[in-house]
């Protein structure tokens, strides 16, 4: 009996281990999906990174270089006292690109929840127990009716 008890309580233990390893929430599964998720949260951060740079640079040409400031001026309108505005229908293209900026929203996934494997522990130590006890020879049963 004891040792039907200590098998089930080991191979409960043993259950519940496999199991968060593999499907728990800070699994290799969730572990795996939080890797994905950082790499296109990296990628995102450099992306905009760059949009940044490029976004300084023109603040900043905008701001000290007279060249820049009159070209400006000129494509939202404003002429110089000797110029002509001619209009050319040319496609312009879009402001900033679509991917970049979008917000990524990490999620943890588990296969399995804490309870459900505490739960599913709990019946593997459960059947171990019934299955030892049901599998170990019982004493008194066959040597004692030979005595009499």
């Amino acid at each position: 009996m004891k040792r039907s008890l200590l098998n089930g309580a080991w191979a409960a233990v043993c259950a519940y281990c496999l199991m968060n390893i593999y499907l728990g929430p800070q699994g290799i599964l969730a572990t795996r999906d939080a890797r994905v998720s950082v790499e296109a949260m990296t990628e995102n951060i450099e992306t905009l990174r760059e949009l940044n740079d490029g976004y300084s640079a023109v603040w900043d040409a905008l701001r000290h270089d007279a060249r820049t400031i009159a070209l400006e001026g000129r494509a939202l309108g404003y002429l110089a006292r000797d110029e002509v505005a001619i209009r050319l229908s040319i496609a312009s293209r879009s402001a900033s690109p679509p991917g970049p900026g979008k917000r990524l929203i990490f999620t943890p996934k588990a296969v399995l929840s804490e309870s459900a494997s505490k739960l599913a522990a709990l019946a593997m130590g459960l059947l171990v127990v019934a299955f030892g006890l049901i599998l170990s020879p019982r004493r008194g049963s066959s040597v004692d009716s030979d005595r009499i």
